[in-house]
């Protein structure tokens, strides 16, 4: 398989295959002109590669993990390293978990006081991008609490914002 095939069957740009070869990740075999030849295993590889390197390991990290993935030997200094790697992306995942829900309850305040509230095109407010606070003092516990504001967007966004 030729390297744009590759990179139509796995969504990896011909610029990254070349990177993942120079970095020692991937290693085509060459045929008698130069042209990388990959093998039917490594659309598998290359989506292996591309997982690791969006959960934010380096291509050292990812080279030094390849081998362990074929043979199942590792070192005790790997199996650590390894560990570690997953801790962090634990604590992503953790990260982003939060921000999620926090996200979830902002669109859910949002949704309960736009219930029943219409643009008004006659007025030219539209509740969409007008306040809607909730004061400390009715008990809001800032963002979040159950305060919101919704503000006006940016250029080119229609995002709600809790402060």
């Amino acid at each position: 398989m030729r390297i744009g095939d590759l990179s139509a069957a796995t969504g990896a740009s011909v610029r990254s295959l070349r990177y993942y070869e120079e970095q020692g990740l991937i290693a085509p075999e060459r045929t008698a002109g130069g042209q990388r030849e990959f093998d039917d295993l490594d659309p598998a590889r290359v989506a292996f590669i591309q997982q690791l390197f969006a959960a934010g390991m380096t291509s050292s990290s990812i080279r030094e993990l390849l081998p362990c993935t074929h043979s199942g030997r590792t070192t005790r200094a790997q199996r650590a390293r390894l560990r570690a790697d997953r801790d962090r992306i634990a604590e992503q995942i953790d990260r982003l978990v939060q921000a999620r829900d926090r996200l979830d309850h902002v669109i859910e305040l949002a949704e309960e006081r736009a219930d029943g509230v219409e643009s008004d095109p006659e007025s030219g407010r539209d509740p969409d991008r007008g306040a809607a606070r909730e004061s400390r003092a009715d008990g809001g516990g800032g963002w979040w609490g159950s305060e919101l504001t919704a503000c006006p967007p940016r250029a080119g966004s229609a995002a709600l914002s809790a402060s």
